[in-house]
C-alpha cells in the first residue's frame, strides 16, 4: 500500500468532502477497481496524499458497512466514468456531478432533515470530531483523514464535556491500577 506519485486526470479520485473536487471526480475503478478489489482509492489533494484503504478487517468483517452498501448500488455493474453519477444521466450516458448541482442537493437534505445549511466540509469535520469523541488516537485520525500534522487534525477536534469525562475515567482507572499494587498516588 503506501503512497504513490499522484496520478492527474480528469477524474482524478478524492474521498475529501470538498465540494470543488469531491464526487465529480472519482471512478467506478478507484472503488473495488482491479487488483483492488477489497480497497477503495482515497486521494486528498489539499494535502497531495493517496492511499488505499482496506474496506473489510482480517475477519472479513466490513469497516464502512454502509458506505459500501451505498457505493455497491452505485458501481452496480458499470466498468468505466464516474462513481458519483447525477441524478439527472440517462442509463446509459452516466454524468458526473457539477459544483453547483451538488451543492443544490445538499442545501435540499439539509432542508429535508431539519438540519441548518451544512457545506460536505461540514460534513467531513463532523467524522473527525466524532472520531475524537470516540477515542481515537490523533495518529488513528490522521491515518484515516491523511493528514500530515498533529496540529492540523487539533483544528477539527472539539474540546467537550464528554470527551473530558472519558479521559478522567480512564485516569481514575489507571489510579485503582496502582493502589491495588501498592504504589502510592498523589492527587
Amino acid at each position: 500500500m503506501g503512497f504513490r506519485k499522484p496520478y492527474k486526470n480528469r477524474y482524478s479520485t478524492n474521498f475529501e468532502a470538498r465540494i470543488s473536487h469531491f464526487p465529480h471526480k472519482m471512478t467506478v475503478n478507484d472503488y473495488r477497481g482491479p487488483h483492488h478489489e477489497e480497497e477503495v482509492f482515497v486521494r486528498a489533494e489539499k494535502v497531495d496524499r493517496e492511499r488505499y484503504f482496506l474496506l473489510h478487517d482480517d475477519n472479513g468483517k466490513p469497516l464502512y458497512p454502509a458506505l459500501i452498501q451505498r457505493l455497491d448500488k452505485l458501481k452496480a455493474n458499470r466498468t468505466s466514468g464516474p462513481l458519483f453519477v447525477c441524478e439527472e444521466s440517462t442509463p446509459g450516458e452516466p454524468r458526473a456531478w457539477t459544483s453547483g448541482k451538488l451543492n443544490r442537493v445538499v442545501s435540499d437534505i439539509c432542508k429535508e432533515a431539519g438540519l441548518p445549511h451544512l457545506t460536505l466540509t461540514q460534513f467531513r469535520k463532523g467524522g473527525l470530531t466524532e472520531s475524537g469523541t470516540a477515542g481515537l488516537t490523533t495518529t488513528q485520525i490522521m491515518s484515516q483523514s491523511i493528514h500530515l500534522t498533529e496540529q492540523t487534525v487539533q483544528i477539527y477536534l472539539e474540546k467537550n464535556q464528554e470527551v473530558a469525562m472519558e479521559g478522567q475515567k480512564l485516569r481514575l482507572r489507571w489510579r485503582r491500577k496502582k493502589a491495588k499494587r501498592g504504589i502510592d498516588i498523589v492527587t
